[in-house]
């Protein structure tokens, strides 16, 4: 039977089958479903008064519901397929159930499937799609046989989040209901095109009370494709270069798709060739450049240990406004200055971040790009370095003259080592009073080198050659300290000794005044250095 007065009197009309459910589908009409192995178990009418059959799956087919894009889910209480999915209610797919329950009702909620059945461990499955279905448990396992949603403006707040609509669910002396939430749209989404690609960043949409588990992007209108990635950027592979194109993204939570991000616009476009035949000589990196040198208004050098996965970290750039001027070579083992100071007679900038300064033994990998002010070059091949071992050979006074010291400072100092670290180290305040510090004895500055031994030995200067480095200490994360007097010219190097384990070799880190390190250390060492003198050690330990 019909009502074409909002449900006040009824006619009646007649139907091929038995027909257990009806809904009503945008573009089709009312779209009923029944009948136990019958063949036409589906009937269509623009009306309600007058029906058309058609052939569906077989089964015995209990619910029927329509989203608001006119796509149709139908369940079934019993058959060898017991979901089917349509988009005009003539033509039927199966699909599979989470389980062979008795499946009673179906509806659409804000995007997402949900199907009740009347039996079974869990009588609530949901699906984004009507193909592929989770299971879910309900509130009790009661005979439950009819489901429907009630949309609520998208503007009302509820405890914080915004409510897409209530799913209700009903036998004959029971109810339940689960809260739908839709994922906000991605915000701020901005696109930088790539070689066949683009990478799209954006701002994390409200989850709205359900964790995002996916986000998905379409291209120019077309299907959505899931990026398998819960984090911004994504980047969207197999584009065609030097078209235009426009992407939309949009999230993904445990209830459904959310809504679409603003259109971005990207033109991916081929990078140009990296530098060629990189290669390494006595600690210079050197390369030949690319075709396109003559527009080249800078080179970047990136680095990573060697064998790593981390991401790639910039160790030093060379810029110049004119084009093709650049040089293509780079020392590795110079000593290393602050970020944005050009540190050398060539040019470069000096900045190893994130992964700090170069430590000696350890094996890197290199690779180098150029660029214009608009155009990013394609990274060289990888070129390994280990630097050499620091320390070695340390003057010391010695009767008739100086010379070389027969045995290097070792890895870990014994006693009376000289540094700072053992008890026999006399302990200097610091001349600002910042704290226990304790500084090695001043250093010996040697004369020139003779052919022949003096008749007397020099004797050492009361005045360090290089001063120390001042206000030495823990500051959170950062070892900190300042510059001496008189010491605008100093480098520093600094040693860590962690928990447990012996010190650590030196470290250069340039003119900087401070180093990031972890929780785990639990002293350092800090001095001077000056071409090839070295100022006092200063030591400090972290307090408990």
């Amino acid at each position: 039977m019909y009502s074409s007065n909002g449900g006040a009197s009824w006619s009646a009309a007649s139907s091929a089958v038995a027909r257990y459910a009806v809904t009503y589908a945008p573009s089709i009409g009312f779209v009923a479903v029944g009948g136990t192995d019958d063949p036409n178990t589906v009937g269509v009418s623009s009306n309600g008064s007058t029906w058309s059959s058609y052939s569906g799956q077989v089964g015995d087919w209990h619910g029927v519901g329509s989203s608001a894009s006119g796509d149709l889910v139908a369940v079934a209480e019993s058959g060898s397929n017991q979901v089917m999915t349509s988009s005009d209610a003539q033509t039927w797919t199966a699909a599979t159930p989470t389980a062979a329950n008795q499946w009673q009702a179906v509806t659409d909620a804000a995007g997402t499937w949900v199907a009740v059945s009347s039996n079974g461990t869990n009588q609530v499955m949901t699906s984004p799609t009507g193909t592929s279905w989770t299971a879910q448990s309900a509130a009790a396992a009661n005979n439950w046989n009819s489901v429907t949603f009630a949309a609520v403006d998208s503007g009302s707040l509820v405890t914080g989040r915004v409510l897409a609509g209530r799913v209700a669910i009903f036998d004959s002396t029971n109810f339940m209901y689960s809260d739908a939430y839709q994922p906000g749209p991605p915000l701020q989404p901005a696109v930088t095109p790539g070689d066949e690609e683009a990478v799209v960043s954006f701002s994390t949409p409200s989850d709205r009370g359900s964790t995002i588990t996916d986000y998905e992007y379409s291209v120019d209108g077309g299907a959505w494709t899931s990026a398998a990635s819960t984090t911004s950027p994504i980047t969207i592979a197999g584009l065609t270069n030097d078209a235009a194109v426009g992407i939309r993204l949009r999230a993904v939570n445990g209830v459904s798709a959310g809504s679409p991000s603003s259109t971005v616009t990207a033109t991916p476009t081929a990078r140009p060739t990296g530098p060629t035949d990189p290669g390494e000589s006595a600690g210079t990196l050197s390369w030949s450049a690319p075709d396109w040198a003559s527009t080249i208004t800078q080179y970047i050098v990136v680095y990573r240990p060697d064998g790593s996965s981390v991401k790639w970290g910039v160790y030093a750039a060379r810029t110049d406004d004119w084009p093709g001027a650049l040089p293509t070579e780079v020392t590795l083992d110079a000593t290393v200055g602050d970020c944005g100071v050009v540190n050398d007679a060539a040019g470069w900038d000096y900045c190893p971040l994130p992964r700090g300064v170069l430590e000696p033994g350890t094996t890197y990998d290199f690779k180098i790009f150029a660029r214009t002010s608009s155009t990013l070059g394609k990274y060289s091949s990888v070129v390994t370095y280990t630097p050499p071992e620091v320390g070695g050979e340390g003057l010391v006074e010695q009767a008739g003259g100086w010379g070389s010291d027969p045995n290097p400072e070792p890895a870990s100092p014994g006693p009376d080592s000289g540094d700072g670290s053992s008890p026999s180290d006399p302990v200097v305040a610091d001349p600002d009073g910042s704290g226990p510090i304790v500084v090695a004895p001043d250093p010996v500055v040697p004369p020139a080198v003779r052919d022949t031994p003096p008749r007397t030995a020099p004797q050492p200067s009361r005045e360090p050659a290089v001063p120390a480095a001042r206000k030495v200490r823990f500051g959170g994360k950062r070892i900190t300290w300042t510059t001496p007097r008189g010491g605008s010219s100093v480098r520093y190097q600094v040693r860590l000794k962690k928990r447990p384990g012996a010190w650590r070799e030196w470290q250069h880190v340039g003119k900087r005044t401070s180093l990031r390190v972890g929780p785990s250390v639990t002293a350092a060492k800090v001095r001077t250095v000056t071409g090839t003198s070295r100022g006092p050690v200063v030591l400090i330990r972290r307090s408990r």
